[in-house]
């Protein structure tokens, strides 16, 4: 192991000692999901950023009254999208979900921020300098490239079924590069400020 990766290695499980208990001491619900609409979905979150994920590190936590596999991410940020600026360079995301060892656990409707893959992601706070992807899934958008190679968001919520709602951030996010998500972004917390 080099000296960088368990320098973020030791960061990531620093900050998982440090918050777990906290975070997870709530006991789970079960929910039904429903699109959010891009006003929603800003609402909901403190920042909307571009980057990648360049860390990450499972392992077991309590979860109500049982074991689950939780996933921090230490994602570099290139830019934000919203026009609030950026928390840090790098931050701490939590998903659920995840391998430990030879045992994977998925939650359904849950992003997964893959390592090395940039993508958009809309967070808030779960506790100071951690993050959670808002509305699961629906803040979450990998900028996949196109046939001419140009990066587009991707919506991939399909784990969970959603009505198409035509509103819907996933539908007015999906394909779109960042500089016409910004725009959209903007148009939206414009009108949400009258």
């Amino acid at each position: 192991m080099n000296v960088i990766h368990r320098g973020r290695r030791e960061f990531l499980l620093a900050s998982a000692s440090v918050v777990g208990e906290t975070l997870l001491s709530r006991g789970a619900e079960a929910s039904v999901a429903r699109a959010l609409s891009l006003g929603e979905l800003l609402y909901e979150s403190r920042h909307v950023l571009v980057g990648t994920a360049i860390d990450s590190y499972a392992n077991w936590e309590e979860i109500g009254k049982r074991r689950a596999i939780v996933t921090y991410s230490l994602f570099r940020v290139e830019e934000a999208l919203d026009g609030r600026g950026a928390p840090a360079p790098e931050i701490t995301i939590r998903t659920l979900g995840g391998s430990v060892g030879d045992i994977g656990q998925t939650f359904h409707g849950e992003a997964v921020v893959a390592l090395n893959e940039r993508a958009t992601v809309f967070v808030h706070d779960a506790a100071p300098n951690l993050y959670v992807v808002t509305a699961m899934a629906q803040g979450h958008y990998p900028l996949i490239p196109d046939a001419r190679g140009v990066h587009r968001l991707h919506a991939g919520f399909t784990s969970v079924a959603i009505p198409d709602l035509p509103d819907a951030a996933m539908r007015r996010l999906d394909g779109r590069t960042t500089p016409e998500a910004a725009e959209l972004i903007a148009r939206e917390v414009d009108v949400g400020s009258r």
